[in-house]
């Protein structure tokens, strides 16, 4: 147990999440030790350690059983003034966290309900040393739980206070970076379509059979002009997943997703204000220091990291907008978002792919291809010498769909991840095929082709004949 600092307010004690890893390596630091486990023997329950958290498990007791982790430490916790605990537990659960500090047990958390997600849960932490640590879990109903434990930390609130409210130094108006006085409303890459095939694009899409759902496109994308991303801009790129973020971000705005939306519709609608939300967006997310979601992923000492999932969304984000509204940037504002792609996104995508293995049996390594390959086709026209990535990651993908789908077009995961895998990958494909000079048919391999079979196969007769089969499904 060592308490580290990781900013002006905040100290972590225990790092669980850093014990476990999906791809299950052997050289990962043991997260008990140190700790007293007690399960009773009228307890059938467990602590082990998972990919992400130290597991403690009720597969059955009564109410009012116990499972409890005690260490003895020696912690100087002067200047801190609140123990913190990062825990998931369920609402038919209680914690009671007990401490010795300064030779006195006092109570720290006393019998507090979870509340069925992850949160961060506080208790005083009075003197100024910590000598030993009790954390106990109590069944409150007759059924199982199951709790998972991220990690203990330290915070002075009213220096966290303090540096929490600060406000953001920066503005709307990113001067030097933006520039939409005289737009021709055309994409400047080409990676899904060019000048030239704009016109007939806003056609369908106003008149088509597209019309319909444009239209609520069109809709949200006008709500959207009202964020301001400029507020957000922090140490982590918002993304509130809230396995790993911590509380005070879970209200920052995602907006990997929403600023190429504003893009699209901006340049078919011939809209600066959208092209500019669209960049600004683009802007405030590489203004942050990290694209990941929270400290888990970015810990001096750690080596845990939930792959490369905000990296991706981001990477494929920010070469949209630099394509579609790319119009509104300056030189400088364009070498920025580029500089982003390169120095924050696509380093954790590389070091997926040629460091965790399993990404290349599933979903996570098709998907993460559309911001490794989106992300890279965006740097081109600047910097041509990374076509040679383009390369490589097109024939990883093609290696991965061929690993993925089997004989007779299915995969072994079920529809909620093909769908997720082939929405993802299937855009990509067309901006493939556009790079190398082909229509997506001719592009198309064969068990590309084929895996659309299982999509139909899948296909439910319940309902209005659009939903799917739950087998094999997370």
């Amino acid at each position: 147990m060592v308490l580290i600092p990781i900013n002006e307010a905040e100290a972590m004690l225990e790092t669980f999440w850093d014990g476990g890893s999906s791809e299950q390596p052997s050289d990962k630091p043991n997260m008990f030790r140190g700790y007293a486990i007690h399960v009773p023997p009228s307890v059938i329950g467990s602590v082990t350690q998972i990919w992400c958290a130290l597991k403690v498990e009720f597969e059955r007791g009564e109410p009012g059983s116990t499972i409890s982790l005690e260490r003895c430490c020696a912690i100087d916790t002067t200047g801190y003034d609140t123990f913190r605990i990062f825990a998931s537990i369920p609402s038919w659960v209680s914690l009671t966290i007990t401490g010795t500090v300064d030779g006195r047990k006092i109570p720290i958390i006393d019998h507090r309900r979870g509340e069925d997600t992850n949160d961060e849960l506080d208790g005083p932490l009075p003197g100024s040393r910590l000598q030993s640590l009790t954390v106990q879990f109590t069944l409150e109903e007759d059924r199982p739980a199951s709790m998972q434990i991220l990690w203990f930390g330290l915070a002075n609130g009213e220096r966290q206070a303090e540096m929490e409210g600060r406000t953001s130094p920066y503005s709307a108006e990113w001067e030097g970076l933006l520039d939409g006085s005289d737009p021709r409303f055309e994409p400047e890459l080409g990676i899904f379509f060019r000048g030239e095939e704009i016109d007939s694009l806003r056609t369908i899409l106003r008149s088509g059979r597209l019309s319909g759902q444009y239209r609520k496109i069109l809709a949200r994308s006008r709500e959207y002009l009202r964020w301001e991303p400029e507020k957000d801009i922090g140490k982590y790129v918002p993304n509130p997943d809230r396995r790993w973020v911590r509380n005070h971000d879970m209200k920052r705005l995602r907006t990997a997703g929403i600023m190429e939306v504003l893009a699209f519709v901006g340049l078919v609608e011939r809209d600066v204000e959208m092209l500019t939300m669209a960049a600004r967006m683009a802007l405030s997310a590489a203004h942050c220091e990290y694209w990941a979601e929270s400290i888990v992923g970015t810990m001096p000492g750690t080596t845990w990291h939930h792959r490369s999932f905000t990296e991706e969304i981001y990477c494929r984000a920010c070469a949209l907008v630099l394509d579609w509204a790319g119009e509104v940037l300056t030189p400088a504002g364009k070498q920025l978002l580029r500089d982003a792609i390169v120095m924050k996104g696509l380093p954790r995508i590389e070091s997926d792919f040629k460091r965790m293995e399993y990404i290349r049996s599933m979903n996570q390594g098709i998907v993460f291809s559309s911001g490794r390959i989106i992300g890279t086709l965006a740097l081109l026209d600047a910097h041509p010498r990374y076509s040679s990535l383009i390369d490589e990651a097109e024939r990883d993908l093609h290696a991965m769909i061929e690993r993925y789908v089997h004989s007779d077009g299915g995969t072994l995961e079920g529809m909620a991840y093909w769908s997720y895998t082939f929405s993802t990958a299937m855009p990509l494909f067309y901006a493939l095929a556009r790079h190398r000079g082909q229509t997506l048919a001719e592009y198309a391999t064969p068990v590309l082709r084929k895996t659309g079979d299982y999509g139909l196969a899948m296909l439910s007769t319940t309902g209005n004949g659009t939903t799917d089969l739950p087998v094999n499904d997370a």
